[in-house]
């Protein structure tokens, strides 16, 4: 946020600043965040309306009060450019015009290259659309830290991002080794509680194999009793009985 105000002019800082901090603090696309007009920003109610979504989707944005404020403050600013006339956009260029796509890219690249962010390969480098995923992985660890419920935030957080299919929200979620690492310690610590209502294991006869099913918690083994199998019934012995057959006729 810092290295934006290295930008050319006062309104061009506040219009990236304002932009990338909007992206980061509500995960919207950034194709979202530039199709935005000013009608889609209800101050008094604290939302955000996203008209043109992916796949034509419409949605609404519920914002924290910093965030209000910081969309209030670029809207009244006194050097937004006025020309072109009635512009409906609420992120403007110097030239008064909406922001392109392939323009807030190159700049971003740029504050990027300023801070010393180096790309780890010519084909991992850092994007806009890395905000999104933070966004996503951070809504899941406060869920966590929070003793709350993931799987309840994760459904809210599908729709806030926009997502048909939550499966699309898991995948974001799949590689954060913090996230990862929080859920397997509240797995663990549900382990004791689920072990503690199955049946105690009991002694094995040797030669018998163990038939133990998985704590559904832990994934541990648990051995449940086994009824011990019914000795083999003696069999009747069909060449006596073919005998006596033929003993009759």
């Amino acid at each position: 946020m810092t290295a934006t105000a290295a930008l050319r002019t006062p309104h061009r800082t506040a219009t990236y600043r304002t932009l990338i901090g909007l992206l980061a603090v509500t995960g919207m696309r950034i194709g979202e965040a530039i199709g935005l007009d000013r009608d889609d920003f209800d101050a008094v109610g604290g939302v955000l309306t996203i008209r043109h979504g992916k796949f034509g989707k419409s949605r609404e944005l519920p914002l924290h009060p910093s965030t209000v404020a910081a969309l209030g403050d670029y809207l009244r600013r006194s050097d937004r450019p006025s020309r072109p006339p009635n512009t409906p956009a609420l992120f403007v260029s110097p030239a008064g015009t909406r922001l392109l796509y392939v323009n807030v890219q190159n700049t971003f690249q740029k504050l990027v290259s300023r801070v010393g962010i180096a790309p780890r390969s010519a084909a991992c480098r850092p994007r806009l659309h890395d905000l999104r995923h933070a966004f996503a992985v951070r809504t899941l660890l406060d869920a966590y830290r929070d003793g709350g419920n993931p799987g309840n935030r994760l459904a809210l957080l599908s729709t806030y991002l926009g997502h048909v299919d939550p499966g699309k929200t898991y995948w974001y979620l799949s590689a954060a080794p913090e996230l990862l690492q929080l859920a397997g310690d509240r797995l663990e610590r549900q382990r004791c509680r689920v072990c503690r209502r199955l049946p105690r294991s009991p002694r094995v006869p040797s030669g018998q194999q163990r038939a133990d099913p998985e704590c559904p918690a832990c994934r541990n083994p648990v051995v449940v009793p086994i009824r011990r199998p019914s000795s083999p019934r003696a069999c009747r012995d069909d060449r006596t009985g073919a005998r006596y057959s033929a003993e009759a006729f």
